[in-house]
């Protein structure tokens, strides 16, 4: 992502507070973006622009964002750019910097496969390099100006479907668990033939905003068409007449003709709150398990094991390592 905008990014010391308890601003040699020679044209007078990284805050599961605060040289103010997931950005940025059709155009693109990535700023124009390393991350990460999405095409790798057109052929079931949105994540499914592109997936919605309420209740909807529903505690689809064929037999429609795909807020929910009965049928049914944390994916492969499946868990990166210990081959 960085590698296209064309800038250089030039490492500089470590620029931790923790770790230069006795630096000043003077003695940190922060690390530096510079733009593309010839991208910005300065007077002789002027300041060539400079961005020096003064702090940054990893990326963080539960958060699902990162960020930095950054200086151009010879300013005595700073910048923070924060990245992540989209569905957190609405709770840092101010309402009004968001446009109107924000949740239109995500559904837009992921419903399409593509990864979507949202970037927003805020300009602190009296902040000092101690100030920069005392701040807090609640501090920093609040009150932004939303600037807009970045989109990656999600291409899949050419084996990829054969792989799992194999898998299937040979009965062995593919469940995919990623930290990836949701609707991206059942895009990129039926791409590669997990999921049968033209039968129906079932997404839960919890009737709470509060994920940690044990009283809440979910109810399951289609991505495709929010009319169809499936029974909260069978799972068995609930179809409307007004839109599917009740001529056929509705133990055939609930055979194999949909699927589940549930997020890692919910996962977390059934885990702690909801049903033996009902985790199993989640477990059973669930094809696509999306934005699922680290410990999450952990638990997913301990929860399919104490159903007797034996779990192989494909993984290529430091989100993946617990899932990838605790699967009987990983």
């Amino acid at each position: 992502m960085f590698e296209f905008t064309g800038w250089k990014f030039e490492e500089g010391g470590n620029t931790q507070v923790e770790q230069q308890e006795n630096a000043t601003g003077d003695t940190i040699i922060p690390s530096v973006a510079r733009p593309p020679t010839g991208s910005h044209d300065f007077q002789k007078d002027q300041v060539p622009l400079e961005l020096g990284v003064l702090r940054s805050f990893e990326f963080v599961s539960h958060l699902r964002r990162t960020s930095v605060i950054v200086r151009q040289f010879g300013e005595n103010g700073a910048s923070v750019f924060v990245k992540g997931a989209p569905e957190c950005m609405k709770e840092i940025c101010h309402a009004d910097t968001l446009p109107p059709d924000f949740e239109d155009l995500l559904s837009h693109y992921t419903h399409r496969g593509y990864r979507v990535i949202a970037c927003a700023a805020k300009y602190e124009p009296n902040l000092s390099w101690r100030k920069i390393q005392k701040i807090s991350r609640e501090q920093a990460e609040s009150g932004l100006s939303f600037l807009g999405f970045i989109i990656f095409e999600n291409k899949l790798k050419d084996t990829t479907t054969p792989v799992i057109t194999e898998l299937r052929e040979a009965g062995i079931r593919t469940v995919m668990c990623t930290g990836d949105n949701i609707l991206t994540a059942i895009s990129v499914a039926r791409e590669c033939g997990l999921i049968d592109r033209n039968s129906p997936c079932f997404v839960p919605h919890l009737d709470s905003t509060h994920h940690l309420d044990p009283s809440s209740s979910l109810t399951w909807e289609s991505v495709d068409d929010p009319t169809a529903k499936l029974d909260e505690k069978t799972l068995m689809p609930v179809w409307n007449p007004a839109t599917h064929d009740v001529s056929i037999p509705l133990n055939k429609l609930n055979a194999d003709s949909y699927s589940l795909a549930v997020s890692g807020d919910i996962f977390r929910w059934l885990i702690d709150y909801g049903s033996e009965d009902l985790i199993k049928r989640v477990l059973v049914k669930g094809q696509v398990f999306a934005r699922m944390s680290p410990d999450e994916k952990h638990e997913l492969v301990e929860k399919l094991q104490s159903l007797d499946y034996c779990c192989g868990f494909c993984g290529d990166g430091a989100n993946d390592c617990g899932a990838l210990k605790a699967a009987d081959v990983g």
